[in-house]
This record gives structure tokens, C-alpha cells and sequence, in this order.
């Protein structure tokens, strides 16, 4: 991992102490990547600058205003003929699980392909927002760029972006996209409407410390017998102290997390999870004290999918600071996203970053389909004087649009859009 000091950023205040781009990045990714299939794989910690142990790089904490380069060409096994790399030659996108901890100063990160940003033009979007005390993750897909100098066998990396203070990252690849021409097995991706799996506050049960909640696939409103796995958004509620929960194929072990969870919070984070026993089911892990914990299934791969992916360079296409205003209380705001941010028209799903800040109470927002039904779900979970931030992947609806509610209160929302979903 390679550290450089950015030019300071010029970004507008989202509230005292937080600084969040109000602009979105306009720069371009080296040439346009193929439209892609997913590889699943079970969630790989590339990542931890607490632990070099644990690392595919070098361990350095992020400083205040400072680049960093994660290569995944060191994120191998060195077996014998030739090295198996996490994230291959040749793929287009990868998907992480980002988490920030031990944060000193309220900050935010970026995360993006290498030139997407850089010295003379750092980033004008977040990944996530994290505060002292907190430790805070997030879903990111995030595109690919080519290793130009060849030295990493032709594996790409990223480049993570610190704005305020210092902070530690942790890093886990949960899978990556691959155009079909150039792998053997890949999954093209349905969206669905969103509905609720799992809600252990119906069954009154919590789940304790070293619990685990076996939620079976087969049988879910819209999932087939040979999805090979499933995009989730997973929330924590009523926590009894910090910890946190993760998803996973039944029967891995757990060495990863997908939600860091406190008391008094509800915190959600979106999560691509392969299933087990020819797509029967999969596993809600809590680590310590006791947490109520939601479930809902969003889409699914499989091998004859709906649609292959496309990453873009991340672009802003809401942020209702500058445009209409905060999102009041019950309230739906319509969103068109194709033909916006480089999605085109007629594509059938996007990969959207949502941000809330400036929430008046707690509440949630959903994102849904235009046209169709408000589902009994959420997309994100908001809490007052805190900016928070999602991976939000959803089918689109009329005229490649989706609609954003909010439950209480009133809150600013932001949308990055990093990339979309065509039939092949």
C-alpha cells in the first residue's frame, strides 16, 4: 500500500466538522469496460491498517488528506505452479465491504479506481461517513483500472481517500465482475421487489452473543433453486451494547463483518452473500451482546440472469441541498436515473450510494421501483447530527427511474450513482 498527500479538498460543508463533496467526481475511467457477470466469493479480508498481519498490503493508518493505494495483486495465495489472486486479471468491478474505526476527527472516505482521482483533482464524492467513537461500514462496488505498468500481472487495485484527521480501514472483497468472455462461471443479476426474510422481532427471540440465524433461500418470493447468491440489506436494532453482525454462506467461517451496530441506533449496510447447499440458505452471525436483526433480499445471480454490469465513474445525480430540499416526513421523491451519470436509457437496474445528513429524527429511507408498490422494507437508516451513507443496488422502474421515501422527520438525501444493469 502506497501513501501520498492530496492537495487539500475544496468540498462544501455537510454539517460543522464534516466535510462532503457537494459535487461529484467528473473524471473518467482508461477506456469503457465490458458489460460483466459476478463472481461470488466468500467475504476475503484484503485489508486491515491495524494489522499488517491481516493484510495483502503494508499497515499504515490513514492521515488527514491523504491517498492510498490498495494493489490486489498482493492480495494472493502463493501456491504452487502459479499465484491465485483474489480479484483476477482482467475484471472490470469489485465489490468490498469498507469499514472505518478509530476515527479522531469526524471524516469521510472516497474509494475509487486509480485516476478517478488523484493529486491535482482529489475526490468530490463519499463512500462513507465516520465520526470519533463510531465504527461505521459500507458496501461500495467499486470499477477497476488497468495495471499500466504491468508489474502487478495484470491485476488492478483502488485508491482510498481520507479528508479530516486519522483513521483505520478495513478492506473485505465479497466478490467481482468479469465479462463472460473471460472466465468460465459467471452470474448475470436479478432485481426484485424488496421483500423481508427475516425479522427477529417477530419471533421476539434476539439474537445473543454467538448467535446464529439460519435463513433459508429456497421458497423466497422470486428466488429460483440455482441462485448462487443473494444481494441483502441487513439492519441491526436494539442493540444491548457495540458490536457486530455478519452474513455469510452457512458453514464459513465467520472472519469478516457486515454491520457495526451500538445502542440506540439502528444501522443497516447492504451485502452480496453466496448461498449454500445449491442455493438453500445462508447465515446471520452476532458477535457479542444481544441485537435484533432484519433482513431483506433485494435481487439475486444466477446463470441465466436478467443482466451484466457496468461500472462508471461515480457521479452525483441528487443532492437536494442544492436542488429541492430536504426530504420531509412520509414523503416520496421521484429519482430518474438513466439517462443520468452515464447510465443509459433502457438499462434495468443501477448501483446508487446514498447519503442522508441533516435528519431532524430517526427514520429510515426505502428505495423502490418507480410504479411499483411502496415494499414493507428499508434501504437506509438515518439518525439526527449523523451523516450516513448506503450501497443501494435496485432494479429501476418507469422511464429508469426509482422513488425514495422517508419515514420521520425530514432529511437531505445524496445520490452517487456507480454503475447499472443491462440485458446482455
Amino acid at each position: 500500500m502506497r501513501l501520498r498527500l492530496a492537495a487539500l479538498l475544496t468540498a462544501a460543508l455537510v454539517l460543522a466538522g464534516v466535510s462532503t463533496p457537494a459535487f461529484a467526481a467528473s473524471g473518467s475511467a482508461p477506456g469503457a469496460p465490458a458489460a460483466s457477470g459476478f463472481v461470488p466469493v466468500s467475504p476475503t479480508r484484503v485489508l486491515d491498517t491495524r494489522n499488517s498481519a491481516a493484510n495483502c498490503a503494508e499497515n499504515s493508518t490513514l492521515q488527514s488528506d491523504s491517498f492510498s493505494d490498495v494493489e490486489l495483486a498482493l492480495c494472493a495465495g502463493h501456491m504452487p505452479p502459479t499465484p491465485v489472486w483474489s480479484v483476477p486479471a482482467g475484471a472490470t468491478a469489485v465489490v468490498v465491504n469498507v469499514t472505518a474505526t478509530d476515527a479522531s476527527a469526524d471524516t469521510y472516505l472516497s474509494i475509487g479506481a486509480p485516476g478517478t482521482f488523484t493529486q491535482a483533482s482529489p475526490p468530490a464524492f463519499s463512500t462513507l461517513n465516520v465520526s470519533p467513537g463510531h465504527d461505521v461500514a459500507n458496501l461500495v462496488t467499486v470499477a477497476l483500472g488497468p495495471d499500466a505498468d504491468g508489474e502487478n500481472a495484470g491485476v488492478a487495485g483502488l485508491t482510498l481517500y481520507n479528508h479530516a484527521g486519522s483513521v483505520d480501514v478495513v478492506l473485505d472483497v465479497l466478490g467481482y465482475y468479469m465479462p463472460p468472455s473471460q472466465t468460465t462461471t459467471t452470474y448475470r443479476y436479478t432485481p426484485i421487489q424488496p421483500a423481508r426474510a427475516l425479522d427477529t422481532r417477530q419471533q421476539q427471540v434476539p439474537l445473543g452473543p454467538g448467535a446464529q440465524q439460519v435463513v433459508q433461500v429456497n421458497g423466497l418470493p422470486g428466488i429460483p433453486a440455482d441462485a448462487a447468491a443473494l444481494v441483502v440489506t441487513l439492519t441491526a436494532t436494539d442493540a444491548t451494547t457495540r458490536s457486530f453482525l455478519t452474513v455469510t454462506p452457512v458453514g464459513v467461517q465467520q472472519t469478516t463483518s457486515t454491520v457495526n451496530y451500538e445502542p440506540g441506533k439502528d444501522v443497516s449496510n447492504q451485502a452480496i452473500v453466496p448461498v449454500s447447499g445449491s442455493g438453500s440458505s445462508i447465515a446471520v452471525d452476532n458477535h457479542a451482546g444481544s441485537v435484533d436483526a432484519v433482513l431483506d433480499v433485494v435481487g439475486y445471480y444466477s446463470t441465466d440472469g436478467q443482466a451484466l454490469f457496468t461500472p462508471v465513474p461515480p457521479s452525483r445525480i441528487l443532492d437536494t441541498r442544492t436542488g429541492s430540499g430536504p426530504l420531509g416526513a412520509n414523503a416520496a421523491l421521484p429519482l430518474a436515473v438513466a439517462g443520468h451519470g452515464g447510465v443509459p436509457t433502457g438499462a434495468i437496474g443501477a448501483v446508487l450510494n446514498l447519503t442522508a445528513t441533516q435528519e431532524t429524527q430517526p427514520s429510515h429511507l426505502i428505495v423502490w421501483p418507480a410504479g411499483q408498490p411502496v415494499p414493507g422494507t428499508s434501504s437506509l437508516n438515518t439518525n439526527p447530527s449523523t451523516d450516513i451513507a448506503e450501497h443501494v443496488q435496485t432494479r429501476l422502474g418507469s422511464a429508469g427511474a426509482v422513488d425514495i421515501y422517508n419515514h420521520a422527520g425530514s432529511t437531505q438525501v445524496i445520490a452517487d450513482v456507480y454503475g447499472y444493469f443491462t440485458a446482455p
